[in-house]
């Protein structure tokens, strides 16, 4: 994805965050606020406790647990 758009966004939004392996590639390239959102709070636990490069402890992550459905039906922020 990244090697199409380039390094450009910089707010971005994660649905289906699961254990962290897209908020770690987003960090990776520049973001520096990111909603992630994932219904499964057991999932964001294992992701927290097990992914190697810790992306749900970065400050720039915003981790929501709900249904993404809902999460969208709320939300007002616009993202890169």
């Amino acid at each position: 994805l990244y090697t199409l758009i380039g390094d450009k966004p910089r707010s971005m939004l994660v649905l289906a965050a699961g254990a962290g392996n897209d908020l770690a590639a987003a960090l990776r390239h520049g973001a520096t606020d990111i909603d992630a959102v994932e219904i499964d709070p057991a999932i964001v636990e294992l992701g927290k406790k097990l992914h190697p490069e810790k992306p749900y402890d970065n400050p720039a992550v915003h981790v929501h647990v709900d249904d993404a459905r809902a999460f969208l039906s709320r939300c007002k922020k616009q993202y890169d």
